[in-house]
């Protein structure tokens, strides 16, 4: 019963984990032409990683790096700052966006989800305390 609970767990995290991985990808992804950037001051940046200039991020790199991002927070080895740090040619509300955004998640993840796990963790306790009386009794 225990690891059934705690497979249902994962699935649930995980679920929550690639849905905002997936989101903040889409709010990490330039807002505006290269062009128009460089003309108005938002582009290029330097990588908090590599220190190098960042170019447009395609496809499934800005993926893996949400993801390691999101799951780094789970156990509080993320920031605000890190979530906006390599975003390129994102306007200010956007980055605020991006926040906001990571607030939900820290919220959802680690209040309601690991709230979720203690009832359930709770619950097995209790049928399986329920179980042991009822087998003892019978056992004698």
């Amino acid at each position: 019963d225990l690891m059934k609970d705690l497979f249902r767990f994962m699935i649930l995290l995980g679920l929550f984990l690639s849905g905002f991985t997936l989101e903040m990808t889409v709010l990490n992804q330039p807002a505006y032409p290269q062009e128009f950037c460089e003309t108005i001051g938002l582009y290029p940046a330097r990588s908090s990683m590599t220190g190098r200039w960042i170019e447009y991020t395609e496809g499934i790199a800005v993926l893996v790096l949400q993801f390691r991002k999101l799951s780094f927070a789970l156990f509080g080895l993320t920031d605000d700052d890190d979530m906006t740090k390599d975003s390129v040619c994102i306007p200010s509300w956007g980055k605020d966006l991006i926040v906001v955004m990571y607030g939900v998640y820290l919220v959802i993840s680690m209040i309601v989800l690991v709230n979720l796990l203690i009832a359930m963790m709770s619950d097995t306790y209790q049928r399986i305390q329920r179980q042991s009386d009822t087998e003892w009794k019978f056992g004698r």
